[in-house]
């Protein structure tokens, strides 16, 4: 009996033992299940984070392939940075003509409107010097009236209006103008034409056998302020009244050319680059003024 209650003792003791393990088993059993049902629901939590990273991932990779594609779509039909910097330069260069055709746009503006005032200037120009060549008509007139008359009462008059006429018709005959002719006879070229030049031109021209008396009779006709010498009006002013005509003003500047080039011993390549004083390679009109200001 002493020995069943000794096992009986041991037993219990053993299911003590046995007992307190289980319900510590059961307590670690009891942790781990609530740190695994822990584990699972942060997996979970974590599964659904990554879900939406990998799917905004798509989203990104699929904007990004579009942008991909429109780069690549770009650069299919862009041209070379050689090509676009070439551009860049004639665009540059064509702004910088059209700004020079502006510039030059307004300029000839000006210059068309200074040549419609000019024209203007010329036409009111044209008309007065028509009414003045019809008074110089009547005058002339009237004075054909009066040297007729005169020699019918002044031999003197009668004979100096003929060596005149003869003076004259050598003129016409050579086809030498006023201004040739003045040259002609101030052999100096001073300007204003002496007895002694004028008496060696009417020697040349062979106009009768002349006495001194009647070359002085002459001269002082000419000479109309009693200078003791002729000058270019006073000279032409004579002549007119007997048919000679003067050049033109085109045929005036023309001969003043002609002169200065032959004075200056130039040929024509000179002359030009002498009047193109700024070297553009092309005459202007101010050229020509510039050069006629200083013949």
């Amino acid at each position: 009996m002493i020995e069943l209650t000794k096992k009986n003792s041991i037993l219990d003791l053993n299911l003590m033992r046995l007992t307190r393990k289980f319900n510590n088993l059961e307590e670690q059993e009891k942790m781990l299940r609530k740190e695994y049902h822990a584990k699972d629901s942060d997996m979970a939590e974590k599964d659904v984070f990554v879900q939406k990273r990998i799917n905004s991932l798509k989203e990104w990779k699929a904007s990004a392939m579009n942008q991909l594609n429109f780069l690549y779509d770009k650069l299919r039909i862009a041209v070379p940075i050689s090509e676009l910097d070439k551009e860049k330069k004639s665009r540059q260069m064509d702004q910088q003509r059209l700004a020079d055709l502006t510039v030059k746009n307004s300029q000839l503006t000006l210059k068309n409107s200074l040549l419609e005032r000019e024209k203007r200037e010329n036409i009111e120009a044209e008309e007065k010097l028509k009414v003045v060549l019809q008074d110089k008509e009547a005058l002339l007139d009237e004075f054909e009236v009066v040297r007729r008359r005169l020699e019918t009462f002044d031999e003197v008059y009668k004979w100096e209006n003929r060596i005149f006429k003869k003076i004259a018709d050598v003129l016409i005959r050579a086809e030498v103008s006023l201004s040739q002719a003045f040259e002609h006879f101030d052999r100096n070229g001073d300007g204003v034409i002496s007895k002694a030049e004028f008496t060696q031109a009417l020697n040349l021209m062979q106009v009768d056998d002349l006495t001194s008396n009647e070359i002085n009779v002459l001269y002082r006709s000419i000479d109309t302020d009693d200078t003791n010498s002729i000058d270019y009006r006073e000279f032409i002013r004579k002549l007119e009244h007997y048919g000679v005509k003067n050049m033109g003003s085109d045929e005036v500047i023309l001969y003043q050319l002609a002169k200065t080039i032959k004075r200056l011993n130039l040929d024509m390549h000179s002359f030009f680059e002498m009047v193109d004083t700024h070297r553009r390679q092309y005459i202007t009109r101010q050229d020509f003024k510039d050069l006629f200001d200083n013949l």
